[in-house]
């Protein structure tokens, strides 16, 4: 039995290097989106200080600044959603990306429809069926909260 255990050592020993490695990618990968979204915000800053005057004319084009402005805060949910790891912020990215699509693009009655549905039962899925308790991975500045069940005393008990 002693050479399972050295081997089960080995196996432990090889799944936490790569796990610490797949979070050193992710964060890689969070600190490259970030400076996606800072070029595209000021550049999105630039264009529309630029395309002023057009706005006097009435020939300024908004949708083109709302798809690039609601594409940065995607962006920012997605690099909220690779630091926090819980199940929250995935929520909340793809709320995030089926209203813009809901919102931005010129989609079909049915496409429409389809995407409310879905935001509709994320929300569902976020009031109702999420349980903050099972998602134990703690996010910034929160302190973690006990998972123990505590017993309400029977005369604290509604009748």
């Amino acid at each position: 039995m002693e050479g399972h255990d050295r081997g089960r050592e080995r196996r432990y020993s090889i799944q936490k290097s790569l796990y610490e490695i797949c979070f050193f990618l992710e964060f890689a990968l969070a600190i490259l989106v970030i400076s996606f979204v800072v070029i595209e915000f000021f550049s999105e800053a630039v264009l529309f200080i630029r395309n002023i005057p057009d706005v006097t004319l009435g020939g300024l084009d908004y949708s083109v600044h709302l798809k690039r402005a609601l594409d940065i805060v995607i962006g920012i949910e997605f690099i909220k959603m690779l630091c926090r790891h819980n199940m929250d912020s995935v929520i909340e990215v793809l709320m995030f990306a089926m209203t813009r699509h809901l919102i931005v693009e010129e989609t079909s009655m049915l496409d429409g429809l389809i995407c409310v549905v879905a935001v509709s039962i994320l929300f569902v899925v976020r009031k109702f069926l999420f349980v903050a308790k099972i998602d134990r991975t703690p996010s910034f500045g929160k302190k973690k909260e006990s998972t123990e069940v505590t017993e309400i005393p029977v005369s604290d008990r509604e009748e």
